[in-house]
């Protein structure tokens, strides 16, 4: 499950139980520096902080059984190691037969919990936005130049290209995204590298 994704995604079903995990959320609970699991259930490393989590698992879970409007939440899990504290993510999943079938067991998710650790370095941006949305090498390099909050001027210099080679390419960015401003498409590529519903 998202094996390639850089954050951790874990499915929890109406127990409150994580069911299901991608290889990222994996290496994170092994390690069990912030989040881990107790009997199947996540747990964080204090007492006050599960009891939070669970919280906003179990109004997940109430609207992902469709007892509940809580769209989710977020809350940052301090470390015992100090490291920057895990930054989860929890949203609902509506039963939808059709997108999340039952296992063997009936398991079928009804809450999902995103992961996200500061200190695991991401997958490569270049790549991640040559495949969302269909740029050129060169077409990424500038958007990452832009995302940096450099102008296009300086994209050009350091790109060793003309300015006016930067605004075509600006253009074509434009068009394979859809935007028409800069500001547009720093938003729109900040949007789709986050890891947040």
């Amino acid at each position: 499950m998202g094996d390639r994704l850089s954050f951790g995604v874990i499915l929890v079903d109406a127990g409150l139980r994580a069911r299901a995990s991608n290889a990222a959320a994996e290496e994170i609970l092994k390690a069990g520096n912030g989040l881990g699991l107790r009997r199947g259930r996540l747990a964080a490393a204090r007492p006050t902080e599960t009891r939070a989590l669970e919280a906003l698992l179990a109004d997940a879970v109430r609207t992902g059984k469709s007892e509940g409007l809580h769209p989710g939440g977020t809350m940052a899990l301090p470390r015992p190691s100090g490291k920057r504290p895990l930054s989860l993510t929890v949203a609902p999943l509506r039963r939808r037969p059709e997108i999340l079938p039952r296992d063997s067991d009936g398991f079928r998710p009804v809450a999902v919990l995103f992961v996200t650790d500061p200190e695991r370095l991401p997958e490569d941006p270049a790549a991640r936005l040559r495949g969302l949305y269909r740029l050129t090498e060169r077409e990424s390099q500038l958007v990452r130049i832009l995302i940096a909050g450099r102008g296009l001027e300086a994209a050009a210099d350091e790109m060793g290209i003309t300015r006016e080679s930067a605004r075509g390419y600006l253009k074509r960015i434009f068009e394979k995204t859809g935007t028409s401003r800069q500001g547009e498409l720093v938003a729109l590529v900040l949007r789709g590298l986050t890891p947040i519903l």
